[in-house]
């Protein structure tokens, strides 16, 4: 195991700066996720990691040695790929054994006649072999060994190039977008494989994707990337509830967080964001509500405010209604239960409601305003009782 210490990356493609001065601390044994729109810089951020692409300035650290400058071979990590890269003329067993015959055989053992030949090769493949199928009875795939790549499932292709990565007994793994090919069914039950594994094997592990659901799911913490800054990197469910800014806000979350203006809901929430030192001034300030934290109300209820549906749309256990406010640019969505309230119809009105401390308010430069209001929901209350 090891840990990983990023001081400074940053990377260009020409003109183009992909990363800009990225640090980062990945703890031993921590599943840290990479998380952003396409784009923006987390692949190539994974592949200097590996060793794969050299950063222009900045250091890696894996453990405690510096590895810049060193090949993929001698910072002992393993990757595994989007397309997997399995070898199609060879069985299961023998691209899961390609690591360790490369590490363990000479140049005249690994070849196809001769190398037979050489002492002690029969004995180090009998060791590879028994590697192989020891991570393979742990993955569920030995069942496969003998079948050739274009015989297998997406997800069992996916168990061998994970296996494959096993076999060497890395300090680091390092997967780019490994599910992002199969079936969202199988992206489920996947990434539930991939947090067990992650218990079992105890190994660091540094994951990019740009589906939050995964990055969500399956991390100790998030790193969000956006255009090769990292803006914020915390658990899970602090990137989700306490957002640094409202990018972050904007991009975590489905459905995505109501963010509007707050001179649009002066009457219904400006008491609210009366921030202390402002002066009540509003302008540029952006208010975000997330879906399950608005609320159908009868109409006239005290602090709601009336709109129209535009669309309701049914997702099983979830209920998501679209509703037009007077003043505001997007419809603000509301997540309920398909049981909870009356039947809703496009077309009708509505009202809302939503407690002042469930907001998250931003500034004009989108950063996260955390000093809270003062009394602001007594204000709240005798505003809309007046």
């Amino acid at each position: 195991m090891a840990s990983i210490s990023l001081d400074g990356i940053g990377k260009s493609f020409g003109r183009t700066r992909v990363l800009k001065r990225i640090s980062l601390d990945i703890r031993d044994g921590e599943f840290l996720t990479l998380v952003g729109p396409s784009g923006c810089g987390k692949s190539t951020l994974l592949r200097i990691i590996a060793g794969l692409e050299l950063q222009d300035e900045g250091s890696v650290r894996i453990g405690d040695r510096a590895v810049d400058g060193l090949p993929p071979k001698a910072r002992d990590v393993a990757m595994v790929f989007q397309s997997y890269a399995l070898y199609p003329h060879m069985t299961v067993e023998r691209n899961m054994a390609v690591p360790l015959v490369m590490r363990r055989l000479g140049a005249l053992q690994r070849m196809p006649l001769l190398g037979r030949l050489a002492p002690g090769t029969e004995r180090m493949r009998a060791s590879i072999a028994a590697d192989v199928r020891k991570v393979a009875l742990a993955l569920g795939i030995e069942p496969l060994l003998a079948r050739k790549p274009g015989q297998l499932s997406g997800g069992q292709r996916q168990r061998v190039a994970v296996g494959r990565a096993m076999v060497r007994q890395p300090a680091v793994f390092l997967m780019d977008e490994p599910l992002s090919n199969l079936d969202a069914k199988l992206r489920v039950s996947m990434r539930a494989e991939i947090k067990e594994l992650h218990a079992k094997l105890g190994v660091t592990f540094v994951y990019v994707t740009h589906d939050q659901a995964e990055a969500m799911t399956l991390s100790d913490r998030v790193a969000l990337v956006i255009d090769g800054e990292l803006v914020q990197i915390a658990p899970p469910q602090v990137l989700y509830n306490d957002p640094d800014h409202v990018n972050v806000a904007a991009f975590v979350g489905s459905p995505s967080i109501n963010l509007v203006q707050a001179t649009a809901l002066s009457e219904w929430l400006a008491s609210a964001v009366r921030w202390a030192g402002d002066a009540g001034n509003l302008d540029g300030v952006t208010i975000g509500f997330r879906p399950e934290r608005l609320s159908i109300c009868n109409e006239g209820t005290a602090g709601s405010i009336a709109g129209r549906i535009r669309l309701v749309e049914h997702l099983g256990a979830d209920r998501y209604v679209h509703i037009d406010i007077a003043r505001t640019e997007r419809p603000l969505i509301v997540r309920t239960h398909p049981h909870d309230g009356p039947d809703l119809a496009p077309g009708a009105t509505i009202a809302l409601q939503a407690e002042p401390k469930d907001m998250l308010v931003f500034d004009a430069a989108g950063r996260r305003l955390r000093k809270r209001p003062c009394d602001a929901t007594e204000i709240l209350i005798a505003r809309s009782s007046a």
